[in-house]
C-alpha cells in the first residue's frame, strides 16, 4: 500500500474518532510508519506526475480551434482562464450540456468590469475546492502573447452576447439547436486531446491546467510567493505541483544580485571609505582555548 494510502487511511480513522468524540491515541510511531511505507516502496508503483500544459500547447490549440465558431470560442476561453488563473477544471465546468447550478458554476454575470489600463478583468468562482459557500475570486490577467486570456473571453463573450447575464460562463449557441450548449468538461478535454493528440502531445486532464499555469509562472520569474497566492494554493501542497524545477531555479537564482557590503570589504560613506571590520575564523573543532 502507498504511502499516501496508508495517510488517508489514518487520516480517516482519526475523522472517525473525533467525530464520536473518541480519544485519538496519536503517536510518532504512525508518521515513522508512513515513512517507512514511501522508503520501501518500489520504483514503478507510484503514479507518474501529470505533464503540464504549456503555452506552446495552448498556441496549438489557439491555431487550431476555429474563431469565428462559437463552441471553439468557448473551449479556448476555459482552456485560457483555467491556465492563466490556475483553476480546477471542476471550478469552471459542469457534466450537463443544459442545466447548471449558478452556486455551483460561474455564470456570464460573474466576469466583472476591467480593473487595470491593461484589461485584466476579475471572475468570481461561486464554489472552489476550499471555499464551497462563499466562493473566491481569481483575476484573467491581460498576456502579450498570442495565448491571451483576456482577448479570448472577450470574443467568447462577444460571440454569445445575446445570451442573458444568469447563463453559465461558457454556454454558446449551437448551429443544430434553437437555443444554446453548456459547455462540459468531458466535450471540452475531447476536444482538447484530439487537437493535441494529432500534434504528438501526450493524453492530459483536467488538472493539468492549473499545473501548467503554476509552472509557467514561475519559469516566467513570477515571484513564487504570487504565484501561490493568485492559484489560492493553501497548503504546501503548492510545491509538489512545480514542473521542471531546475529551470525554476536557473531563472530565479541565476546571477542574483549581491549587495555590495556583502561582496566587498569595503563600503564608501558621507566620510570617505571605511573598512568593514574583519570577521575572525571560526574556531578549530577540538582546539584548546586559553581564557
Amino acid at each position: 500500500m502507498a504511502a499516501s494510502s496508508i495517510a488517508n487511511q489514518l487520516s480517516g480513522i482519526k475523522a472517525w474518532h473525533d467525530s464520536v468524540n473518541a480519544p485519538w491515541n496519536d503517536s510518532p510511531r504512525l508518521y515513522k510508519l508512513i515513512q517507512g511505507a514511501k522508503n520501501l516502496a518500489p520504483p514503478g508503483s507510484s503514479t507518474p506526475e501529470r505533464k503540464p500544459v504549456t503555452v506552446y500547447m495552448l498556441e496549438v490549440l489557439d491555431w487550431t480551434l476555429d474563431h469565428s465558431n462559437d463552441e471553439d470560442c468557448a473551449i479556448l476561453a476555459v482552456a485560457l482562464i483555467a491556465f492563466w488563473c490556475q483553476c480546477r477544471l471542476g471550478e469552471l465546468l459542469g457534466s450537463s450540456s443544459r442545466h447548471f447550478d449558478p452556486r455551483v458554476l460561474p455564470s456570464r454575470s460573474a466576469v466583472g468590469p476591467q480593473i487595470s489600463t491593461e484589461g485584466s478583468r476579475p471572475l468570481h468562482l461561486p464554489r472552489t475546492k476550499t471555499h464551497q459557500v462563499k466562493g473566491e475570486s481569481v483575476v484573467i490577467t491581460t498576456q502579450s502573447c498570442r495565448v491571451d486570456p483576456i482577448r479570448a473571453i472577450n470574443r467568447h463573450l462577444s460571440h454569445s452576447q445575446h445570451l442573458p447575464p444568469t447563463c453559465h460562463l461558457f454556454a454558446y449557441r449551437h448551429p443544430n439547436t434553437s437555443g444554446f450548449k453548456i459547455l462540459t468538461a468531458e466535450r471540452f478535454l475531447s476536444r482538447c486531446n484530439k487537437i493535441w493528440s494529432a500534434h504528438g502531445f501526450s493524453r492530459i486532464t483536467g488538472h493539468c491546467f492549473r499545473i501548467g499555469g503554476t509552472t509557467g509562472f514561475l519559469k516566467a520569474g513570477v515571484p513564487p510567493e504570487v504565484v501561490k497566492s493568485m492559484g489560492r494554493w493553501g497548503s504546501d501542497a503548492f510545491y509538489k505541483y512545480w514542473r521542471d524545477p531546475l529551470d525554476i531555479a536557473v531563472r530565479h537564482a541565476e546571477q542574483v544580485h549581491i549587495p555590495a557590503p556583502f561582496i566587498s570589504r569595503t563600503v564608501a560613506t558621507a566620510t570617505g571609505r571605511h573598512r568593514w571590520p574583519e570577521i575572525p575564523p571560526p574556531p578549530v573543532r577540538g582546539a584548546s582555548h586559553t581564557l
